[in-house]
């Protein structure tokens, strides 16, 4: 069931978009050598046409390329102009219209292959856009069918559909055709309709008939391989794209088990005993087979081969990468974590082994593994960078490594800011309070310190350090706050009235926070007052829709808006 309905799926999605309107590039043109042939007067008029049809003046346009068939009947640029007045027709909604127009360049001018095959194409697009599927799918596999016809730019897009069709209907070997015939007629041409129509293709040879060999008459084609190129029976890049595609369309549901064992015996036995160096390809076996018969035993097995195939002493990479592989296993990591020699890693390799053992729990050996760090060979900014991993894998750690750097003032620095991360007020407000006079760090470190003085409780020297730290408008908030916490109302208010005059950006805010002032100091006429003067001021913003709403609650008729004072 789940492949049928991906399938029809599949086929919608592309039946639609290849029916869908060709953009402006696939708009047939004249070449240069037939513009060549025109007298002047054709070449005038045709100009003037055309002008009108790329502003899009449907109706004009069409009475203009009428009169050029009228006046210049024996032009050798005629099946280009009936096929104008149908595109014209067509773009201005009138269909069925187009489809006669359509058809005069059929029945007069069959073998001017880029119109007629246009044209044909056309025909199709209109009874597709008429609800007429039937009809369209006729005009299209005439199109495909026809040697000729099938290699204009346009058959693209129409085999494409045809075969969306086939494949909604179920007949997925017919649709298949189609689809190759695209993907490898078109794969310079059209690229867009080549690389759509080689997925149900694809999909076909991989999933429903499970058949490699032709998968490869299909790779070969649309890779264009030379006789030069390595037998694809050697070459990784075609079993890397056969492995793709396996996994790609491998997904089962959980009763068709059968299916499932059938589709990766196949394949696991096409994949097998190629490029054994290759980790990559033999990990995505081993899982496959895992999959099917989850024996554990046999998986471990088989991992533990792959380490030793390309493993060579000092490769400590590929040890914490099998470390990662085996993680599930308290076991296995430790067997390989004893395979490491932390004295002789490097700073981001025991920093990578750090950030693995923490993730799986291992905290004492993490911690073990930091006491390898060599510090005196490490940079400023690599102890910081270490630092910053222990952030959130072991706070009590940061201390002990910002101190190891060489700049003192610097590593005060980051632990401030590791305390001001964590809300840690009572360890870091001494670390602000030195940095407050260094230079380089003071504006930053008043404003830790005001948000750790904040934080305690600590309002009136809060306040004194935020207007230290001058970094409006967001200092002003806080010393409002602060304010608030005091009860000295008249003087928060006052602080945010200066925000609403100054910064326009925070105005509707500030207005906004002045009544919610008015209601904590227990001011109710000038908490109604201050909300309707945020409706009056700020009406398009989301302070005005909240005040809106408080006033509804507390009863209060909406207008005659006064100003708070």
């Amino acid at each position: 069931m789940l492949l049928k309905i991906t399938r029809l799926f599949i086929g919608v999605l592309v039946l639609v978009g290849a029916a869908r309107i060709a953009p402006a590039e696939y708009e047939q043109q004249l070449s240069s050598g037939e513009w060549e042939k025109l007298d002047t007067f054709e070449n005038h008029m045709l100009l003037k046409a055309n002008k009108t049809f790329k502003a899009g003046e449907w109706r004009q346009a069409h009475a203009e390329y009428e009169s050029f068939v009228v006046e210049f009947s024996r032009s050798k640029v005629l099946p280009f102009v009936l096929l104008r007045k149908g595109r014209s027709k067509q773009n201005d909604g009138k269909k069925f219209k187009a489809i006669d127009e359509y058809e005069e360049v059929l029945d007069y001018f069959p073998n001017a292959i880029d119109y007629a095959a246009a044209a044909l194409y056309r025909i199709g697009e209109c009874h597709w856009a008429n609800g007429d599927v039937e009809k369209a799918m006729k005009a299209w596999a005439e199109m495909a069918n026809d040697e000729d016809y099938c290699k204009h730019v346009h058959a693209a897009r129409a085999i494409n559909a045809l075969a969306a069709n086939l494949l909604k209907q179920d007949k997925e070997p017919e649709a298949v055709k189609y689809y190759e015939q695209v993907a490898v007629d078109f794969r310079h041409k059209n690229h867009e309709a080549a690389r759509s129509a080689a997925g149900p293709v694809y999909r076909y040879y991989i999933r429903t008939v499970q058949n490699e060999e032709k998968y490869r008459e299909f790779y070969k084609k649309i890779h264009d391989r030379g006789k030069k190129e390595i037998p694809l029976e050697e070459d990784s890049r075609y079993w890397q794209s056969v492995m793709s595609h396996v996994g790609h369309y491998g997904r089962f549901e959980t009763e068709e088990t059968d299916l499932k064992q059938k589709y990766y015996s196949y394949w696991m036995g096409k994949l097998k005993g190629k490029f054994l160096d290759n980790d990559g390809y033999q990990l995505t076996l081993l899982n496959w087979q895992f999959d099917l018969d989850k024996n554990v035993s046999v998986w471990t097995q088989g991992v533990e081969k792959q380490f030793q195939r390309k493993f060579k002493p000092g490769d400590y990479d590929r040890v914490m990468q099998w470390m990662g592989i085996l993680r599930k296993s308290q076991k296995k990591v430790d067997e390989y974590y004893q395979k490491l020699d932390l004295a002789k890693m490097t700073h981001g390799q025991i920093g990578d082994l750090i950030s693995f053992l923490y993730s799986i729990d291992r905290k004492p050996q993490g911690r073990n593994a930091l006491r390898h760090v060599k510090y005196d060979k490490l940079t400023d900014d690599e102890i910081e960078g270490m630092a910053g991993r222990f952030h959130r894998l072991d706070g009590a750690l940061v201390k002990d490594i910002c101190m190891r750097m060489k700049d003192k003032d610097r590593a005060r620095n980051h632990y401030m800011g590791y305390c001001h991360w964590s809300r840690n007020a009572a360890e870091g407000l001494p670390y602000a309070s030195e940095l407050t006079k260094v230079d380089k760090y003071a504006k930053r470190a008043w404003w830790v310190k005001a948000d750790f003085l904040h934080w305690t409780k600590k309002h009136k020297e809060a306040i004194t350090a935020y207007r230290m730290a001058d970094n409006p408008p967001g200092n002003l908030w806080q010393i409002s706050s602060c304010q608030v916490a005091l009860k000295e109302y008249p003087a928060a208010i006052a602080q945010l009235r200066e925000i609403e005059s100054f910064f326009e950006s925070q105005r509707s805010r500030a207005a906004f926070e002045v009544a919610n002032v008015y209601n904590r100091a227990g001011d109710k006429k000038r908490y109604i007052a201050s909300l309707r003067a945020v409706l009056k001021k700020y009406p398009k913003s989301g302070q005005s829709s909240e005040a809106h709403q408080r006033l509804e609650k507390l009863g209060v008729r909406i207008g005659g808006a006064v100003d708070a004072e």
